[in-house]
């Protein structure tokens, strides 16, 4: 716990967006999403699935699809 909380306390401290996946591995204990110390198939799908939520919690996904729309010029505004 300790150095999550650390890195959750810096990046809020220092305005930098941090995804703990603790909490969400820990909501999920009962599901093995690993083998030998490495995620299988549905780990790396639910991490997927944690990193978009957060992404588009935080406006990233919206801004990053209307950088690309002006870039292009095709007026995508996410």
């Amino acid at each position: 716990d300790q150095p999550n909380a650390r890195l959750v306390g810096f990046g809020a401290a220092n305005g930098i967006a941090v995804l703990d996946l603790l909490p969400a591995f820990r909501e999920r204990a009962k599901v093995d999403y690993y083998r030998s110390e490495h995620w299988i198939p549905e780990g790396h799908e639910f991490v997927a699935r944690e990193l978009v939520d957060f992404l588009d919690r935080g406006g990233f996904l919206r801004r990053a699809l209307a950088r690309r729309g002006a870039e292009r010029g095709d007026g995508v505004d996410g």
